[in-house]
């Protein structure tokens, strides 16, 4: 299998999470569960522009919801940037009014 033939990448940015759902994994299993962000840094090292070009992003939000990622803008920021469609699942709770707007003018993109 060749990287370039990859056509949609599912990352989780954050295992961090604002809600609490009964049936969620993160509320099954926090006694073990530490949450940790994956850093732009970190992002951009693994996902060159030549591996994004023009592929998907999905932040699933399996364990946890990528909006809790403290650089979660810049790194869809740079997902855009680089001709790529980002899709995201969030409960959509938390981040401020002034970060949603921002996130409709990057998504025009």
């Amino acid at each position: 299998m060749n990287i370039n033939d990859i056509e949609m990448f599912e990352i989780e940015i954050s295992s961090d999470c604002n809600a609490a759902c009964p049936m969620c994994s993160r509320e099954m299993f926090k006694d073990h569960l530490v949450s940790r962000n994956i850093t732009y840094n970190q992002f951009t090292d693994a996902f060159t522009p030549e591996i994004l070009n023009g592929k998907i992003v999905e932040f699933s939000g399996v364990w946890g919801d990528a909006i809790k990622n403290p650089e979660c803008f810049e790194i869809i920021e740079y997902i855009v940037s680089n001709n790529c469609k980002v899709w995201m699942d969030t409960n959509g709770g938390y981040q401020t009014d002034k970060w949603w707007a921002n996130l409709g003018k990057v998504s025009k993109k």
